[in-house]
Order: structure tokens, then sequence, then C-alpha cells
């Protein structure tokens, strides 16, 4: 595939109970669903890092339902948060929920030899992958975090690498990776300081905390300031440098300048799920889900987001319900919208029918733009988009202008399946 050939040239790898840790809910939290038919593991790799880490995503999947329920629940058991049965969500509830979206959806493997395997999304080792790889990362993002915490770092200064999970077939080569990405074995032990780059170079994923690959039962263990000088890495006294800054910077530049062949790329593989602007690029879902965090902190907030224009399936069901053509209409929402919206279905939903709009409501709304069930006239320049997402029905109302040729969010609403009346 070409869009994946450019990307290639120019790969840029820089249980329930107690209280929830704020950096494990913000890396679980931070995700958009982007869908990647195209995509495998190895693919993904080549995607910049700082992409990656606010998509949730899974190879070879283009499924809005199935990843955004991935995304609710996993947002769910990180935060300690029950669901809407009243329960926590655990691993085997997740896995037996994703299962039953996956028959419903037919989206079981086309060569039935994978069925089962990793390659199958609703077998039960994929599903439970999935779980435990991003419960794992969030919770060990937290733990970077706070090991990067000026005082954590200067008493707990170096950690270890080794072995805390039991693997049926465990990897052997740990300790030459290790060296080839700078990190000193002393005493047979495979030990760093926190601070340094080895423990992104290590990393498959490009990151600085486990797992540092695919199903790996590797881990780190801190380790004292007195320990850290006695092995040599310090000397008393000196200081650490923490390197969370430094690394969103990493984070940031990997986005930043991007070549136009690598951005038609990304075009080419994404659509309008990601957006560019300045040779920079973003998740189209992150930018809404961000717009909306900065309206709820900042009520005087005035600002309008474009969104993309109308895709052929969208003017082709309009023109089928009667509206003008939308051929070149661009989808905008205005923060004085979204917070009337907030404050009318973000805090309460008053009609018992309907349920109240959520960060993740938002992520879903350019699928309804950009691949609605039904189109329905409203009054001359008003129209109404609906998609039936997992048992939601959601709503979308807009205000055609033909003098710029857009659409403007005027309402949005979600209710469960049955017919749609209000």
């Amino acid at each position: 595939m070409i869009a994946l050939e450019e990307i290639r040239a120019q790969a840029i790898d820089i249980e329930p109970g107690g209280e929830a840790s704020p950096f494990a809910v913000e890396s679980i939290r931070r995700r958009t669903p982007v869908l990647s038919r195209y995509l495998n593991s190895q693919d993904w790799k080549l995607i910049s890092l700082a992409l990656r880490q606010r998509a949730q995503f899974s190879s070879e999947v283009e499924n809005f339902r199935l990843m955004q329920q991935i995304q609710r629940r996993l947002e769910q058991a990180i935060s300690q948060l029950r669901n809407e049965r009243g329960v926590y969500v655990n691993e085997q509830q997740f896995v037996a929920e994703m299962k039953k979206i996956v028959e419903e959806e037919g989206l079981g493997p086309i060569d039935p030899r994978d069925i089962g395997t990793l390659k199958d999304i609703g077998s039960e080792a994929r599903l439970r992958l999935i779980w435990r790889f991003q419960t794992e990362q969030a919770n060990e993002y937290a733990r970077w975090r706070m090991a990067n915490d000026p005082d954590v770092l200067n008493a707990f200064p170096a950690q270890e690498f080794k072995r805390v999970a039991v693997r049926r077939v465990p990897r052997l080569n740990w300790p030459e990776r290790f060296t080839a990405a700078g990190g000193r074995i002393i005493h047979g032990r495979m030990i760093d300081l926190v601070n340094s780059t080895t423990w992104e170079n290590l990393s498959v994923f490009g990151q600085p905390w486990p797992p540092f690959d695919y199903n790996s039962g590797m881990g780190l263990v801190s380790l004292s300031r007195r320990e850290t000088e006695s092995l040599g890495l310090l000397q008393p006294g000196e200081k650490v440098t923490p390197r969370y800054v430094d690394f969103n910077a990493q984070l940031e530049a990997s986005v930043r300048d991007l070549s136009e062949r690598y951005q038609n790329a990304l075009k080419t593989l994404f659509g309008d799920q990601i957006v560019i602007e300045d040779g920079a690029a973003k998740w189209q879902g992150n930018i809404i889900a961000d717009l909306y965090d900065r309206v709820l902190k900042n009520p005087g907030l005035q600002q309008e987001l474009s969104l993309g224009t109308a895709t052929a399936s969208t003017v082709q069901k309009a023109r089928e319900a009667g509206v003008e053509d939308l051929t070149g209409y661009r989808m905008v929402i205005r923060t004085d919208e979204m917070r009337k919206i907030y404050k009318k279905r973000g805090i309460e939903e008053a009609d018992p029918t309907q349920a109240v709009i959520t960060q993740n409501d938002w992520e879903a709304l350019p699928f309804v733009w950009r691949d609605p069930d039904s189109v329905q006239i409203r009054r001359p320049r008003n129209f109404i988009l609906t998609k039936r997402i997992d048992g939601t029905l959601y709503v979308a109302e807009w205000i055609r202008n033909r003098e710029n040729k857009t659409v403007m969010l005027r309402t949005f609403w979600k209710k469960k399946a049955g017919p749609l009346t209000r």
C-alpha cells in the first residue's frame, strides 16, 4: 500500500477498589476511537508516537461501535467507576461484552484458519491481550509520571529491568536488547537511571514505561538513592532532572512539520479522522474532546471548529431526503452551541427517553456526520442526521449556510433504540 510505504520512509519512533490514579485515568481518557482497516500491529508502529498515544485502535478493525465500547469500558475500569448495570468492569466482563459486539457486527476473520487466533478480534486471546495491555500501559504511565516527580526522582533515581510475571515462552534476548538500547548491566542486573533514554529505546512502542513489548512479563523495580550511588550511577548529592517535559516536547515534535508526502499518506489511511493544519497532525476526535474540556473549564471561550466536508455518503442520503446539495459543505461546531448542549443535556436529561451527552458521545459526532443512517428535513434550512451505534440513536440537527458553505451544529442528543421522536 503506497500510504504505508510513505510512512515507513519517514517513521518517527521517538481491580476494583481504592482510589483511581489521575494519571492512569488521563492515559485512557485522552484516547479517541480511530478506525484502521488496513493497518496491522507492525504498521501501527510506523505512526508517530504522539498519534498512537491518543488513539484507541486495534489492528485491522474498522468498526466504531466496537472501538467506542472498548474505550468506554477501559475508561470505566481505570477510573474505578461502575458501569450502566451498577457493577465494576473487570477482564471477564470486558471480554464477554466485546465478544457479543463482535458477533452482532459480524466482525469475524475472513480466513477460517484465523478463528480463535490473535488475528480474530472476537477471540478471547486477543480481547484479553487488549485488556491487559491497555490497563498495564495506563497504570505504568501513572507510575512513570509519579517516578518523574522531582522529590520522588531524587529519592529513587534508578530502576531495574527484571522479570515480574511468568511467561510460558519467555524472551531470552532482553540483556542484548537492553545494552543495545544504551542500558548498563551491573553485577548481572539490567539497571539505569529513571531519566535515561534507554527506556524508550528499549520499547518497541517508543515509550519509557512498560510494557516494552507485546505480552511481555518484564517490568521495572525502583532503586533507592543509596543503592543507586553504591552502584556508581550517581555521585552523592548529584541532582537528577525529570524527563517528563523533554519527552512531551519530543511527542509534540513528532507531529509537527510533517512532509507533504507523509501528510498525504496519513490522509489516505485515515481520511478525515485525522486533521492536518500547518503541517501538524491531530485526531479529529481528540480535537473535539479537548475543546469540550476547554468549554467546561472556560465559560467565556469563543471558538469555531471545522471538522471536514460532507462525504459522498452524506451528500447522497441528504439529496435523497430532499436536502439541498451538500457537496463541499463543511461541518462546523461553535463553543456557544457546545455549551448550550452541555447545559441542557450534559448534566442531566429532562426527557426520560434520552440519555446524558458525554465526552465519548461528542467523539461519535463525526461518525454521525460522515456516515448517517438517515437524513430528515426539519425546516427549510435545517436538517437532521441520525445514526444508531450500540443500541443508542444519535441525532444531530444542523443549520445550512449557503454563503460560506457550512452546516452549523444546532443541537445534539441521543436516545435508546426506538422510533425517532422528540
